[in-house]
């Protein structure tokens, strides 16, 4: 059915186009009738005014005798194939080959010299603009991070808190100077807001100043020139490669070079439009009054010429209510292209190069000059070529070459157009890459305004926070309190009072029965270092007598002789004959009768240690750590150690603890201890 009803409509429209044809047809034979019998009537008319004597006008022969020429037949076309073409380039003369040669090259080498030059200029201006946004970036981040007065207002404040606090310790525990305190502590947080406020609105200010710097539109037009230069350069190889066909082909069909056709008008879509220029003698029109009743009109600010440019360039119209995502707008690219496309070539007609032949005279047309008046005076007849029908001149064929021209016209004509089109596509995603990335650069810049200020504002108030925790707990501030990058830092390690030092206990050492303690021994030493002194400065020995009447004098002490006992308890209750026997076993020849008080004392300190009697292994170690530290010109034992250099040999190691576990087995009780213990039990 469908295909019935299509067939019907065609061959219905294909009849009224048949009778549309006709009527054509029959009012064209209607009016030449017309004309036709018009032109009888006249010659009639002509006829009868001359009289009856007046010859009848009659065709020439030569119109009568020649039929009208038919017209022949077009022989067939024959396209130009690309395989020919190389034949109709080794036809060409050697000077038009070489100037055609010349032109393609100068016109390639142009044009790609023209197009690394723009590039390279477009990547330097692609860093340029991108470290231009981190700089701006950064250095309003330094902006932002200035010091201000909000740290000298805290120090001052805390340095009067804790001033106060030491001096009328007793007046911070009245609730009237709580209050007084709190009430300052609220000013101070007046203050600070005052301050991040100030803060904000000299940020806003310095973000205002860098917009209108106009550092983006300058980056914008550079831009923009860019692109310009690119259709330039694509206008100018479109131009120079049609006259090059132009030129080939022409001299291809042996008809000479033709004439250069002319330059394209320049593309600058920077230049401004001029206005009109005004008539002298127009009036000009009086300024409409305004109507009663009627509404004021708003008024228009005035935009500066830059302003002017840069929305030409890139403008963000103001986004519509039930638009939800505005769009960039590039009015400049629109002027640019339309002047660009004002360069295409227009397709002309054939025309064969003219050759200028001499003209021949018709001696029946030549005029007499004494019978120019005569001539004057004859009629001139009416109607005489307008009898004659002149035979229409043939149409001459079209030269493949020419049609392949067209063609080869048109095809870069197209290649043009494409071309124009992916730069308008590359420049439209530059210019937004640059309006975008500044814009989102610019709102970057105000959020983080806005944050900075709320930081410092939770940083304000975190700091009257700690103050009035203070007030209430009656203490100083001890820490220091600093505000940095709009935070609030607590630093423990920088305090700005002397921690009260802890009370260290003094070392208690473990008291046995049977072992001599670190006060004995120093005890011991001091007795028998005077006694040795007394009798010799520089002998380190003391007779036998002498010491065991030390030992016996020490070990019979008791704390009813108001002296401290200064031996262990086990040695109390040692008789005479135990101190001789201890006494004698130091008696060594040949110093029969005296004793060593250093030896002496040696063996005493290591007595009943839990470390043992020291091995053979390592005595042999403190003497080879001993020997190093002779003096130069003794020879062991000949000379004396400190006792720093004693303390540092092996002899006194404890790798394993045991007298750290002596002393917590022989703990002594103190009188905490002894306090501890009624307390618990009584």
């Amino acid at each position: 059915m469908l295909l019935e009803r299509k067939k019907a409509e065609l061959a219905t429209k294909a009849a009224a186009e048949e009778a549309a044809k006709a009527e054509v047809e029959a009012a064209a034979q209607a009016k030449a009738e017309a004309e036709a019998a018009v032109q009888v009537e006249a010659t009639d008319v002509e006829v009868a005014a001359a009289g009856p004597e007046a010859p009848t006008p009659t065709p020439p022969a030569d119109v009568e005798a020649s039929p009208l020429p038919t017209p022949e037949e077009p022989a067939p076309f024959v396209q130009v194939q690309l395989e020919d073409l190389p034949q109709h380039v080794e036809k060409l003369e050697d000077a038009v080959f070489n100037l055609l040669v010349e032109e393609w090259r100068s016109l390639q080498g142009d044009f790609v010299h023209s197009l690394q030059q723009l590039f390279g200029w477009h990547r330097s201006h692609l860093v340029d603009f991108r470290s231009g946004l981190y700089g701006i970036k950064q250095r309003f981040v330094e902006f932002l991070q200035r010091t201000d007065n909000r740290q000298s207002l805290v120090d001052n404040f805390v340095q009067r808190f804790n001033a106060f606090t030491e001096e009328y310790p007793d007046m911070r525990k009245q609730d009237a100077t709580k209050n007084e305190l709190h009430q300052r502590s609220d000013e101070l947080h007046e203050r600070l807001r005052k301050e991040v406020e100030n803060r904000q609105s000299e940020a806003l200010v310095q973000l205002e100043a860098i917009k209108g710097s106009r550092w983006v539109e300058s980056q914008t037009e550079v831009l923009a020139a860019q692109v310009q230069h690119a259709v330039q350069l694509e206008v100018r190889r479109y131009h120079s490669a049609c006259q090059l066909l132009e030129d080939f082909y022409y001299s291809s069909m042996q008809l000479g070079l033709p004439e250069a056709r002319e330059a394209p008008p320049r593309v600058d879509a920077f230049a401004e439009d001029e206005p009109p220029p005004e008539d002298p003698k127009a009036k000009k029109a009086p300024p409409p009054k305004p109507k009663k009743g009627a509404a004021e009109e708003p008024v228009v600010p005035e935009v500066s010429p830059e302003e002017k440019a840069s929305l030409r360039l890139c403008n963000l119209p103001p986004a519509d209510v039930a638009v939800v995502v505005g769009h960039w707008e590039f009015p400049y690219l629109k002027d640019l292209f339309v002047q660009a496309k004002k360069a295409v070539w227009k397709l002309q007609d054939f025309a064969p190069p003219k050759i200028d032949l001499p003209v021949k005279e018709d001696p029946a047309e030549k005029v007499d000059p004494k019978a120019k008046g005569k001539a004057k005076a004859k009629p001139k007849a009416k109607g005489k070529d307008k009898d004659v029908e002149v035979a229409p001149a043939p149409l001459m064929p079209l030269p493949p070459l020419f049609v392949d021209l067209q063609q080869a016209i048109v095809h870069e004509r197209a290649t043009f157009v494409h071309r124009l089109s992916m730069i308008h596509g590359w420049s439209e995603r530059r210019l937004l890459e640059v309006a975008s990335s500044s814009k989102s650069t610019f709102e970057h810049l105000q959020d983080w305004v806005a944050l900075r200020r709320r930081k410092e504002l939770d940083a304000s108030a975190g700091l009257v926070d700690i103050i009035k925790e203070h007030i209430e707990s009656e203490d100083f501030i001890k820490t220091k309190l600093n505000f940095q990058n709009g935070h609030l830092h607590r630093r423990p390690n920088v305090l700005l009072r002397a921690p009260i030092p802890e009370a260290i206990p003094p070392p208690v050492e473990g008291i046995s029965p049977f072992r001599w303690t670190i006060d004995q021994l120093d005890g011991l030493l001091e007795v028998m270092g005077n006694a040795a002194a007394a009798l010799s400065p520089s002998r380190r020995m003391l007779p036998t007598h002498v010491a065991l009447s030390i030992l016996q004098q020490l070990t019979s002490a008791t704390e009813s002789d108001r002296k401290p006992v200064k031996v262990p308890a086990v040695w109390r209750s040692c008789g005479i004959n135990k101190l001789r026997s201890l006494v004698s076993l130091f008696e060594h020849p040949p110093s029969t009768g005296s004793v060593d008080i250093v030896e002496f004392l040696l063996h005493i300190g290591l007595l009943h240690s839990p470390l043992g009697w020291p091995s053979i292994n390592a005595l042999l170690e403190v003497r080879k750590a001993l020997e190093a530290q002779a003096p130069r010109g003794c020879a062991w034992p000949d000379f004396y150690v400190t006792a720093d250099q004693l303390a540092q040999t092996t002899l006194f190691a404890d790798p394993t603890g045991l007298e750290e576990s002596f002393a917590k087995k022989f703990k002594p009780v103190t009188w905490l201890h002894l306090r501890l213990f009624l307390f618990l039990f009584l």
